[in-house]
């Protein structure tokens, strides 16, 4: 049976200032899949220098520090953080320090949805209906992504069996037993078995004093469900324990469970839901955009009609809209229809606004995303420039992921600028995670109408140019 193991600090529990040493930094390393196995054992055999400072860079690397490829504070300091000690990646048994990362990404799976677990050994440190509600909430955050059912059996066999255990225990080799506080938190076994244990000689809570009982239940039980490490410092299933405030899986937990068991039809329900009020919102804003823009005419002409002068020569605004999706990057996005263009500053074909006169001009830029089904934790992005005269001065983003075909995302870009005469704006796709990622309109006979929306107007004209 194969555990994993939350461990506290290296291998020889180095948890305060104590200078780590040499031979001790190797046996973190190989305890840990930066070196083989073999090195563990100091007293028989030391590295060489070359092979080392390899498995330093690869441990450098795959925590995000600065590859120097020595014992630095900064690397130290990394070495000393509370973690898991299952591995981070494996060494192939013809090699000292190659490897491969993610080992078991997808790891073993159970072959049914429906699972049981039982709790045989409770800690003095809670009571037992603490420890059974913040077992169930740690199994509940997988349960609510995925198809997964976990129901607690009291007595009789059970798929996951939880257990609080201190020293050698059951089921469990040498290197798996407990040995005392501020050394091993717990270990669950990969599916098929699944089986958890904590280690009783800590001091387990539900606050941030002590060890977080859901919290690291969460992170064990994606070892029990398959999962193994993952390089991202937020994820749950990030290999060093730290608490958190606002606990929950990430998406690449989520992305990661669901590529094993499949999506949870009920949490898809809710990520169309959380879509369809974002579009919901979005036309709320272009209506407050459309408000906007009209109280601004409407100032406008109160003016010229209520005897004050009206210096300006003439006045300049515009409100312009696509009908099609639109795709091309690093050029103007043209546009279809103009609503407003007042003084013909703005060229919707070509989607280029021209200053008439020097003065302060307010924009504003409302779109949809249009994003692709993607199975990768990597977010799928679309972003749009503001540009003046050839000069970024604005962007909008639209970034998810775990995303459903043609899942649609809200941007949105406000700037007020001074402009001098003859000054050109446009607005432009900058980046595109991939070519089928576009800004999305439909508008016609029968659809909801416009999604993209360009306005802008001048605010305060430069009387002496």
């Amino acid at each position: 049976m194969f555990f994993i193991v939350m461990l506290l600090g290296v291998v020889v529990n180095h948890l305060d200032s104590t200078p780590l040493s040499y031979t001790e930094a190797q046996s973190y390393l190989a305890s840990f899949g930066y070196l083989h196995p073999r090195y563990k054992n100091t007293s028989n055999s030391i590295i060489s220098g070359y092979f080392f400072e390899l498995a330093v860079k690869n441990f450098q690397s795959f925590f995000g520090l600065n590859l120097t490829g020595e014992l630095d504070e900064e690397t130290k300091k990394e070495m000393r953080k509370p973690r898991c000690g299952h591995p981070d990646q494996i060494i192939p048994e013809d090699s000292s320090t190659q490897r491969k990362r993610n080992i078991n990404n997808k790891g073993n799976r159970w072959t049914k949805n429906e699972l049981t677990y039982g709790i045989r050994k409770y800690t003095p440190d809670l009571e037992k209906s603490v420890v059974d509600r913040e077992i169930a909430k740690a199994f509940q955050l997988w349960e609510e992504v995925t198809p997964l059912t976990f129901t607690f059996v009291e007595t009789g066999n059970v798929d996951i069996e939880i257990s609080f255990e201190s020293g050698a225990h059951s089921d469990s080799r040498n290197h798996d037993a407990f040995h005392g506080p501020g050394t091993t938190y717990a270990h669950a076994a990969f599916p098929p078995s699944g089986d958890t244990h904590f280690n009783d000689a800590e001091t387990w809570t539900i606050s941030s004093d002590g060890i977080n009982l859901f919290q690291v239940a969460t992170h064990e039980f994606g070892h029990a469900l398959g999962l193994a490490h993952f390089e991202s410092k937020t994820d749950v299933m990030f290999a060093y324990y730290d608490y958190r405030l606002n606990f929950k899986l990430e998406p690449n937990d989520i992305n990661r469970i669901q590529q094993l068991y499949g999506i949870n039809n009920k949490w898809l329900k809710k990520k169309l839901d959380e879509i369809t009020t974002d579009v919901k919102n979005l036309k709320i804003k272009l209506e407050e955009t459309k408000k906007e823009l009209d109280g601004a005419k409407n100032t406008i002409a109160k003016l010229e009609t209520n005897g004050h002068t009206n210096v300006k020569s003439t006045a300049f605004y515009f409100y312009v809209q696509r009908n099609s999706p639109f795709n091309e990057d690093k050029i103007a996005i043209p546009f279809d229809v103009a609503r407003v263009n007042n003084g013909n500053a703005m060229d919707f074909s070509s989607g280029e606004f021209l200053a008439p006169k020097s003065g302060i001009y307010f924009f504003s830029f409302t779109g949809l995303a249009s994003f692709p089904e993607t199975k990768s934790p990597n977010k799928v992005q679309l972003e749009i420039g503001l540009y003046l005269s050839g000069k970024r001065v604005g962007r909008a983003l639209a970034e998810e992921s775990n995303t459903v075909a043609n899942q649609k995302c809200p941007l949105s870009l406000q700037s007020t600028l001074k402009l001098e005469k003859h000054d050109n704006l446009w607005l432009q796709i900058d980046f595109k995670s991939t070519p089928e990622v576009f800004l999305y309109d439909e508008a016609g006979p029968g659809r909801d109408g416009h999604w993209t929306h360009f306005t802008g107007w001048m605010l305060q004209e430069e009387i002496l140019e």
